[in-house]
């Protein structure tokens, strides 16, 4: 939940107890703490069918805005769900600002991650940087490792070919 942070905050890394994301997140957020867990949304094989899961795209971590100068270190660290504010030392070191804002605009309003050109499956594309260069296609598939896969009209008939990122722009 990410609502006006003041100047005077600054982001620290949080460390939550195993499988305990959710429960942190809302325990902090119901005291009132403003938190960032961006997630990644990943397709796996689970009882022989395709599921999209989503998870923290840093495993076991979380991001808390605290107040640098008065911080309630123990409240944080004695809420269910949280294992302990991450220390470098005897007080905890806060993230660069500049690290926290480009996490969040690479992620949508719900915490996961952006594709890269933010594309989705039936997007018009054109293909560069490849020997079809300029050739207009749709998007037939992006798997679960973020390879996209087109159809082209090779020959009188469709052939699958798979792209990068770097290798076509959204039209």
């Amino acid at each position: 939940m990410l609502k006006n942070i003041p100047i005077e905050n600054g982001w620290f890394l949080l460390q939550f107890k195993p499988n305990s994301h959710g429960i942190a997140e809302s325990n902090l957020n119901r005291q009132g703490f403003d938190t960032f867990l961006p997630y990644e949304e990943i397709t796996e094989y689970h009882n022989n069918k395709l599921k999209t899961i989503k998870r923290p795209l840093f495993p076991g971590y979380m991001f808390i805005s605290l107040n640098k100068k008065n911080a309630p270190w123990k409240k944080v660290n004695s809420t269910y769900g949280v294992s302990k504010l991450v220390s470098f030392g005897s007080f905890p070191k806060s993230v660069s600002n500049e690290i926290i804002h480009n996490l969040i605009n690479i992620t949508s309003t719900s915490g996961s991650l952006l594709s890269p050109l933010d594309l989705n499956e039936g997007d018009n594309i054109k293909v560069i940087n490849t020997p079809f260069n300029d050739f207009i296609t749709v998007i037939h598939q992006i798997d679960y490792e973020q390879r996209i896969w087109i159809l082209m009209d090779i020959m009188g008939r469709p052939s699958k070919m798979r792209l990068t990122d770097n290798q076509i722009i959204k039209s």
